[in-house]
């Protein structure tokens, strides 16, 4: 059995230690840390929606602000998103229903479904480095409709989250939603950027029996930072 040739002499093993010296130090192989950044993200949003048909409008506003914080690590000519959080504060909401339901007031607490943020990724193209996100509304109006609309939230300029509403920016009635900052200033940081902008939608649905009228609209203010990150 192996078990029964595992002795070795004194003499074999002073050979094995004189060889080890002869060949020279073992040189450890070596792999500098790349560099990365702590990225964080407040995106402030105030919006309204009305949606009327022939029982008449159903009027709500809402209000938060979301917090983002994470590291991205420079991966080649890209960067790679190592980790993150997102926060939603400040929340409040409310809704009136349309006169001729039985629909009733709501405030923030009725409001069961709530903005989700999507921090899809950071792209480096053109000397540039490109942030792209988008958010998750909900159905509204919240009282109860036949008819329902999906609550438009901002997103970034071409965003790649499916759910987003297409063609965003073509809404877009002032500043812009193209989030990107000078690659050598946020690779140099730390930095930080200010970004603002407004939407607005008008969508009319032909039903069956009515014609049904949505219009929907916010404002966005976003600020977003780079600092380098220590070395470990």
């Amino acid at each position: 059995m192996i078990i029964g040739k595992m002795k070795t002499s004194v003499g074999s093993c002073l050979g094995c230690a004189a060889w080890l010296l002869l060949a020279g130090p073992v040189v450890m192989a070596y792999s500098p840390a790349k560099p990365s950044w702590n990225v964080e993200l407040t995106l402030e949003v105030k919006g309204q929606y009305r949606m009327e048909d022939k029982a008449g409008p159903r009027i709500g506003h809402y209000a938060f602000t979301v917090h983002w914080k994470g590291t991205i690590e420079r991966d080649d000519d890209d960067y790679l998103l190592l980790h993150n959080e997102a926060a939603l504060e400040d929340w409040k909401a409310d809704e009136s229903p349309a006169p001729m339901t039985d629909g009733r007031f709501l405030d923030s607490q009725d409001f069961a479904d709530r903005p989700v943020f999507h921090f899809n990724y950071i792209l480096g193209e053109n000397e540039e480095v490109q942030l792209d996100f988008a958010m998750d509304g909900f159905p509204i109006p919240v009282n109860p409709s036949n008819y329902k609309f999906p609550l438009t939230l901002p997103a970034s300029i071409s965003n790649s989250q499916a759910g987003a509403e297409p063609g965003y920016e073509r809404y877009i009635t002032q500043g812009s939603n193209r989030i990107s900052l000078p690659q050598a200033a946020v690779e140099s940081g730390p930095v930080k950027k200010a970004f603002a902008w407004g939407w607005k939608r008008n969508n009319w649905r032909l039903e069956q029996d009515a014609t049904v009228y949505c219009s929907q609209s916010h404002k966005a203010a976003l600020t977003v930072s780079f600092t380098p990150a220590p070395a470990h």
